[in-house]
């Protein structure tokens, strides 16, 4: 294995993923405390790789996590690479499932920054794709910046494959279906920047009830627990799916026909405006979602208009 680079002290490993590990570090140059990604075999992520600094390069914001620095380092091949990122010690999967008291005030803030990341990135003509709570990373004073663009995303899904599940690769990517739109699981590679605003959807959601919204075992259970909560959709919201497909049989077909349930009775301490932004996210027709500069000016986040 490659060594790090000689000015990042190694303290300990934070996590670990399909492409290699994250450890907490020291720049002994500046005293500073950095987090760096250790990717193995790069080349074999390659594009993904690519993609991911590149990215983090082109899209500085305030609320994006950014590169500081991309060591060169002697490796045969370019088989390892060092990404090193600034160290946000709590995400907000972390902050959901303490017991820490969430204020309307603190989801508003958490919301209001997450759309401004949003904003700032499908301007950039990307979607994120991979957004889930572990994603977004915040500070002791509730500042927010969303990690994560393509690696992981890169080497969990086989664009040729299922859903990459008969692969055996980690968990993680299995709680990142959590998240995922309906036209992403129906319709694979239909991507647009809607299915991070259903992303945003299922965030909100999850920060109110403390839990998630759809906990799908599989894509089937997935849809199917959409269509309990949404209400089964109409042929108005599957303009998007095409008549022919299995996708819209199985709709037609497995899942049981919904209502669907109230919001309000499933967060019955969120404000009505909050449930109406939920509402908007939360849509099946992606055409139909509010897209992050809409739902920045939604009146629930009026007091956090971005200037």
């Amino acid at each position: 294995s490659a060594e790090f680079p000689q000015h990042l002290k190694v303290l300990r490993q934070l996590g670990r993923g399909a492409y290699g590990t994250v450890h907490l570090c020291e720049d002994t140059r500046s005293g500073s405390q950095v987090a760096v990604k250790h990717v193995r075999h790069a080349v074999r992520h390659g594009k993904s790789m690519v993609r991911e600094i590149h990215l983090l390069a082109r899209l500085r914001h305030e609320n994006l996590l950014h590169l500081i620095d991309f060591p060169a380092v002697s490796s045969r091949n370019f088989e390892d690479v060092f990404l090193v990122l600034p160290y946000m010690p709590a995400d907000l999967h972390k902050v959901i499932q303490s017991r820490q008291a969430l204020t309307e005030k603190h989801v508003q803030v958490i919301i209001a920054q997450l759309l401004r990341a949003m904003a700032h990135v499908h301007a950039a003509g990307v979607a994120h794709r991979d957004l889930k709570p572990a994603n977004i990373l915040i500070s002791a004073d509730c500042k927010l910046k969303v990690c994560d663009f393509g690696l992981a995303r890169g080497d969990m899904l086989d664009p040729n494959g299922d859903d990459g599940e008969q692969c055996g690769v980690l968990t993680e990517y299995v709680v990142t279906r959590w998240y995922r739109a309906p036209e992403v699981m129906l319709l694979p590679k239909q991507y647009t920047s809607a299915v991070d605003m259903w992303s945003v959807g299922c965030i909100l959601a999850e920060i109110l009830g403390r839990k998630a919204l759809f906990p799908g075992k599989n894509h089937v259970d997935m849809v199917c627990r959409v269509a309990q909560t949404l209400g089964s959709p109409a042929d108005a919201d599957l303009g998007w799916l095409p008549r022919s497909s299995d996708a819209y049989r199985f709709l037609q077909q497995v899942c049981p026909r919904s209502e669907g349930a109230q919001f309000s009775s499933l967060y019955p301490r969120a404000s009505p405006a909050c449930l109406d932004l939920l509402k908007a996210l939360l849509t099946w027709d992606p055409a139909q979602r509010l897209t992050a500069v809409d739902a920045q000016e939604h009146n629930y986040l009026l007091p956090y208009l971005p200037s």
